[in-house]
């Protein structure tokens, strides 16, 4: 499966928090709409912390998670 777009998530967001970058990205809570309305091929890199839902994080269609443990991230070339 190709990818098609590549998102970064945080626990508190930073920046504009669309995901397209470590600047920019997602908090939990814009984490869980896009993962609502997203598409075959997304890749998501999530940065380490504390994530504490309110609430339930619910699938409609099968969801593949392969999440890697890697080092902490250190600029936006990721």
């Amino acid at each position: 499966m190709p990818v098609t777009n590549y998102y970064h998530v945080t626990p508190s967001g930073a920046g504009s928090k669309n995901g397209t970058t470590w600047t920019n990205a997602f908090d939990l809570s814009g984490f869980h709409g896009s993962l609502l309305g997203g598409t075959a091929g997304d890749v998501y890199w999530i940065a380490d912390g504390t994530y504490t839902l309110s609430g339930n994080i619910n699938f409609s269609a099968t969801a593949i998670f392969i999440l890697p443990v890697i080092p902490p991230h250190t600029s936006d070339s990721v």
